[in-house]
């Protein structure tokens, strides 16, 4: 499902830009998604304005983009968006030559024209940046519809490693530590001071 939801980003995005190239190009902002309906209407999608082959040209196109995104879901790493953003480029470049080589002259004889490498290959960056999406809206949907305890173990963070905590030094009792001498002074307390005695007066100086 999390395939589906950013491939189905990444198709909308990538109708965006066809429909932005073809105003950029002096062309009805329509005519690529009605030659993308060519695969159901034929060459009557020329002639054709505004209307059904459009509809049917971008549902095939987000049909399509949607499917290739569920492929990349099977994959692509959920941890890690550095990783998931170089596979989501690298994906996207398969895609783009697979579509050149086999999608775009299955549409219409004509298609392979309206659908260029320089034309595709921004709206397929456009897709690679959609597909980026994918480890969060996994880990979204898998915590709300999934099971918690199933779903931590892909997202749970390494708990840090406590420093060890040293034990008290342990203080050596004895009977020469426990008592000492005569008077029975216990350990660590000093000995009594004895008193000092009076000095003797010292003799008268003549």
């Amino acid at each position: 499902m999390a395939g589906f939801d950013a491939g189905f980003a990444g198709g909308v995005a990538v109708i965006a830009w066809f429909v932005i190239h073809s105003r950029m190009s002096g062309e009805l902002w329509w005519s690529k998604l009605n030659v993308a309906g060519g695969l159901f209407y034929g060459g009557n999608v020329y002639s054709m304005g505004l209307g059904r082959a459009t509809l049917a040209g971008a549902s095939l196109l987000l049909i399509v983009y949607a499917l290739a995104a569920a492929v990349f879901a099977q994959l692509a790493p959920v941890k890690g968006y550095a990783r998931n953003a170089l596979f989501a480029l690298l994906y996207s470049a398969v895609v783009q030559l697979a579509f050149d080589r086999f999608f775009w002259p299955r549409l219409e004889a004509f298609a392979p024209s309206f659908f260029a490498f320089q034309v595709t290959l921004a709206g397929h960056l456009l897709y690679a940046l959609s597909l980026t999406r994918f480890p969060g809206r996994f880990r979204s949907l898998a915590l709300t519809f999934g099971d918690a305890a199933w779903a931590v173990q892909f997202f749970a963070e390494p708990a840090p490693a406590q420093a060890p905590v040293e034990a008290p030094a342990a203080v050596e009792t004895g009977p020469e530590a426990s008592s000492s001498g005569e008077g029975g002074e216990t350990a660590g307390e000093p000995p009594p001071r004895s008193p000092e005695a009076p000095s003797a007066p010292s003799p008268p100086h003549c």
